[in-house]
């Protein structure tokens, strides 16, 4: 190898052309005009010397505002880079940042010559008001078509209806957890981390809001915040028809995600005095044992006629009849009718989302409770809720 590189050497060596050199003397024509190119041809007298001092002359060279100091060299190179862009902008890039800002921590971080009134106008631009405080918009966010999460892959829009349902719930309460949330829209558990360390601090009864109410904003803005509670009205309208549309295109895949399964209870068979026979004892019989004992529920409707009288049936044909219960059972007055109405009134405007079975527990623990016996109790509920104006969402009642 050593043979041949040396060969190889010696080839190109011999194939490169010799270029003749010409050396002039030192002081000779030719290089004392070389040297004179070099050289500046003219030289002005006048200098320019500046009025100000070093150090005047040294922050205009170099702004004090970036002349970062060891303690505070994030906060003064963030002032920095806003220090030339918009009021909008600058908002706009803190809001991005911190997802969640109190209006007096976003003034702190705002130049001091900028008007408040400014920031009041331009801050529901970029905001939506929870609790008092500030929070990016979702639509801001997530912004693009092309935005999908980092950790699933889930589209932008998904992750715009997931995050607005979170602050909506923030707007009624300081907890939410991670049920909330899957009660109605998917989200995995990363996802829901990433959206909420920002909002809220995780203690053992879930997620609590991670500012205290600014009680002080409210009272002294209260256009800004009837205003905000109108466009949440109008955002929670359209949040509820996404996510109903959400709910059609995941199909039978979110009941992975659902928030408490509802058990399975086997139809029990309603027995009349001329349709008992042998077969239905047995069946009755296997009902009853697979039921789930609670202690507060009161006793069931027991067949009309005790299992142990009952003889087997003839082999002729023997008529019988089917009676609905419900049909001999007097509808309740208007007056307990609206007594209930105003019962569930009264727990969901305290709760503000409750299930359909929580809703039966509570009104079982009440006063009402003698509705149980009824075998219309579900129907009464059903109608109560309507005429209440409640909203179903998915398996949770608003």
């Amino acid at each position: 190898m050593r043979q041949k590189s040396y060969q190889f050497f010696q080839q190109k060596h011999s194939s490169e052309p010799w270029i003749n050199l010409n050396y002039h003397k030192s002081g000779s024509v030719r290089s004392i005009s070389e040297k004179e190119r070099l050289m500046c041809s003219q030289v002005h007298q006048d200098v320019c010397r500046p009025n100000a001092s070093k150090l005047d002359y040294l922050k205009e060279l170099v702004p004090e505002i970036l002349r970062l100091s060891g303690t505070q060299s994030g906060k003064n190179e963030e002032t920095a880079i806003l220090a030339d862009k918009p009021l909008s902008d600058q908002i706009r890039h803190l809001m991005m940042n911190a997802h969640l800002l109190t209006f007096s921590m976003l003034e702190e971080r705002l130049p001091r010559d900028i008007d408040t009134l400014s920031i009041e106008r331009l801050l529901p631009q970029i905001g939506v008001l929870v609790q008092g405080c500030w929070a990016v918009k979702s639509e801001l966010l997530y912004e693009g078509e092309k935005t999908v999460s980092a950790y699933t892959g889930v589209s932008a829009k998904h992750l715009i209806n997931a995050r607005n349902y979170i602050l909506w719930l923030f707007k009624k309460t300081r907890f939410v957890t991670h049920s909330d949330v899957l009660s109605v829209i998917r989200l995995s558990d990363d996802d829901f981390k990433a959206m909420m360390t920002p909002l809220a601090n995780k203690t053992n009864r879930g997620w609590e809001f991670k500012f205290p109410t600014d009680e002080e904003f409210l009272e002294n803005h209260p256009a800004i915040r009837q205003s905000q509670d109108m466009k949440w009205d109008c955002r929670y309208k359209q949040l509820v028809q996404d996510l109903k549309m959400f709910q059609t295109e995941v199909g039978e895949s979110s009941k992975v995600f659902a928030h408490t399964p509802t058990p399975f209870r086997p139809r029990q068979k309603r027995l009349s005095h001329s349709s008992i026979s042998e077969g239905d004892e047995s069946g009755t019989e296997s009902s009853t044992s697979g039921k789930t004992k609670r202690s507060y529920l009161p006793n069931k409707r027991t067949a009309l006629t005790s299992s142990k009288h009952v003889t087997k049936s003839k082999p002729f044909p023997i008529a019988t009849l089917d009676i609905s219960p419900t049909y001999l059972e007097n509808s309740p007055p208007e007056s307990v009718k609206s007594e209930l109405r105003d019962y569930i009134g009264d727990a969901l405007r305290q709760q503000f989302c409750m299930t359909f079975s929580e809703i039966k527990e509570l009104v079982l623990e009440s006063h009402l409770s003698s509705f149980a016996n009824r075998s219309d109790f579900e129907a009464l509920l059903d109608n109560a809720l309507t005429d209440y104006g409640a909203q179903k969402l998915k398996n949770k009642v608003i």
